[in-house]
């Protein structure tokens, strides 16, 4: 493998168009140790960049400490990245980050996702012009004091691990985050108190969490609910249940999904109480994921009737039946429909007229189903994955439809 560092000068657009990209690619020359790659273009690059992206890295700990090294030195010079606004380190392994990372003024995006860093540079909150944080596939726990002065910042993804109260103080701080993503919350986050809560983000549009209640049953939920049906704007919800072993618990009360209009975009992951009705999910739905509710009443005859759904899938132990039924006229929008891991799943009737602009049907590992009775007519691909050979021998000679067999 060997480095590969570039510049683009765009000369030629209404402005000027400073990036750079460090990625690898195969050498036939294998090498024991890979130096830092040399800068192409004017030796002052690194004042004038405004982006920089790195891709395709292999997994190494030196290689992250290269990287680590090259914006040091690059910060280190007289108005070095002055200008840089996009730091994307995606894929890096653990790069060795800077404290200077501080004097990056104009940065508006740090992307460090799946780089398993550890901790973040104390001066982070010298970014006062930030407005994305991504430390998904991360380890940090402890995030900086200083986290709570990025008041620019809008989109915010944690790592799905559990934090510090401290943390919570501080994003209690970010009244004007968008997006919130990552975020594992116990009882105590979410009562309101003076400069303390999760419930004074009240501009969020789009919210990753998952509640780990000792009670689900208790009063938590209720304030969980209050807060999420006083989000106005709310368009994208991902809510997870689990207790303390971090085991699938309880999603017990559901009331703000009835009462969100804007909800486009729902995932729930965790059992359903047996009181919620299906019925109540809201008509602006386009995207609904499902997984882990075991539930025991077939649900495509109260699904097929959400009348803007596009994109459906019913994941892991969603449903505990033999027989779901796709009725005729039912679906009438939809266009994706993924089954996974249904493994008391034994026949999936689909009528005629059901589901007419359904494009794309995934079957995976429903290790006990027998009969797919109709493959709708406008169905471009059908993915079958690690499903019985008495299955797919059924459907491997299909002329009007790509069929995808996994093994």
């Amino acid at each position: 493998m060997r480095g590969v560092l570039k510049t683009n000068n765009a000369r030629n657009s209404s402005r000027d168009d400073h990036r750079l990209v460090w990625f690898y690619r195969p050498n036939n020359q294998h090498h024991h140790h890979q130096q830092p790659p040399q800068q192409t273009g004017k030796a002052n690059s690194c004042k004038i960049l405004c982006s920089f992206w790195c891709f395709n890295f292999p997994s190494g700990y030196e290689l992250g400490q290269q990287v680590g090294r090259f914006l040091e030195r690059c910060i280190s010079e007289k108005g070095g990245l002055q200008f840089l606004g996009v730091l994307d380190l995606e894929g890096v392994d653990k790069p060795c980050l800077p404290e200077a990372i501080g004097e990056l003024i104009n940065l508006r995006y740090l992307g460090l996702r799946e780089t398993y860093l550890d901790t973040l540079p104390s001066n982070i909150g010298k970014l006062l012009k930030l407005q994305t944080l991504d430390t998904k596939h991360t380890y940090v726990r402890n995030y900086p004091r200083s986290i709570q002065k990025l008041k620019k910042l809008r989109h915010l993804h944690l790592n799905e691990l559990q934090y510090s109260s401290e943390l919570v103080s501080r994003l209690s701080q970010l009244s004007d985050l968008r997006t919130l993503s990552g975020v594992v919350v116990n009882e105590l986050d979410l009562v309101k108190k003076k400069d303390y809560g999760l419930c004074l983000l009240t501009n969020l549009r789009k919210l990753r969490l998952t509640c780990q209640f000792n009670n689900p049953q208790r009063k938590e939920t209720v304030v969980l609910n209050h807060w999420l049906e006083g989000l106005e704007h709310l368009h994208s919800v991902k809510l997870s249940a689990k207790d303390h072993k971090n085991q699938l618990a309880t999603i017990a009360d559901l009331e703000f999904v009835t009462k969100n209009k804007e909800l486009s975009n729902l995932y729930l992951l965790g059992r359903l109480d047996i009181q919620f009705d299906l019925n109540r999910f809201p008509e602006n739905l386009t995207t609904l994921t499902l997984s882990g509710s075991e539930l025991t009443e077939d649900p495509m005859p109260k699904l097929e009737k959400l009348p803007k759904l596009q994109f459906l899938r019913l994941l892991s132990e969603s449903f505990k039946g033999q027989n779901m039924v796709c009725s005729s006229g039912g679906f009438g929008r939809l266009r994706v429909l993924r089954i996974w891991k249904l493994e008391e799943l034994q026949k999936l009737s689909v009528e005629e007229g059901a589901m007419p602009y359904l494009e794309e049907l995934e079957i995976r590992y429903c290790k006990n189903l027998k009969e797919l009775s109709r493959v709708p007519e406008t169905l471009n691909e059908l993915k079958l994955t690690k499903m019985p050979e008495e299955f797919t021998r059924k459907f491997v000679n299909l002329k009007v439809v790509k069929v995808l067999i996994r093994v």
